[in-house]
């Protein structure tokens, strides 16, 4: 199937092959090898947005000259239905970051990588990656790169759908609890190299 789309869509679609199963982390961080665009976002499989997302995300983007854009999603359960998550506590607004620690400071939408839109830069001149091999390889990269952000902009629109099922992958969370434990560890080690600890 995936064949088939690259083929179709070939001057749009770029298949990546690899031999070793290195989790969504790893092929994320692979993706951005290839990326050419002026921005990147992400969709995991079992996920999907509105048709015409990216166009109003790009467009929105381009005229706040953003970093970071982020929008609202809906979470679908397969048992208790449909909720919806605000993203961050920002009203829809540009700003420009003077605060960094309560940029920073962790909660639920700052962890998540989906409904955010990034300047490509951003993530491949400061070498921003994913915990690879992990199943809570967001945290590293969904932090890290709010050091470098600038110029943020909060989209009061929801444009992602996140389904949520038995079988999802954020479901093994609580399985492979120590993936936590190694993905803040790689959260330290990366603030304490680029020389943000003290701050």
């Amino acid at each position: 199937i995936l064949e088939k789309y690259e083929q179709q869509y070939s001057d749009d679609i770029v298949l990546i092959k690899k031999d070793i199963n290195c989790g969504a982390g790893g092929c994320r961080n692979k993706a951005l090898e290839y990326v050419d665009a002026e921005y990147i976002t992400y969709c995991d499989a079992d996920d999907w947005l509105d048709l015409d997302a990216y166009e109003v995300l790009y467009k929105v983007a381009k005229e706040q000259d953003a970093d970071l854009l982020e929008f609202d999603y809906t979470e679908i359960n397969e048992h208790s239905g449909i909720s919806k998550n605000n993203g961050d506590v920002y009203p829809g607004n540009l700003y420009v970051i003077d605060n960094r620690s309560d940029f920073i400071l962790p909660s639920e939408s700052k962890m998540i990588c989906m409904n955010k839109l990034y300047r490509s830069t951003l993530l491949t001149e400061n070498k921003i990656m994913f915990l690879e091999n992990a199943v809570y390889e967001e945290a590293p990269f969904s932090l890290l790169i709010r050091y470098y952000v600038h110029r943020y902009y909060k989209l009061d629109m929801e444009l992602y759908y996140y389904y949520q099922h038995g079988d999802s992958y954020s479901k093994k969370y609580y399985e492979r609890f120590s993936d936590v434990l190694i993905s803040y560890d790689m959260l330290l080690n990366e603030i304490k190299k680029r020389g943000f600890y003290e701050q």
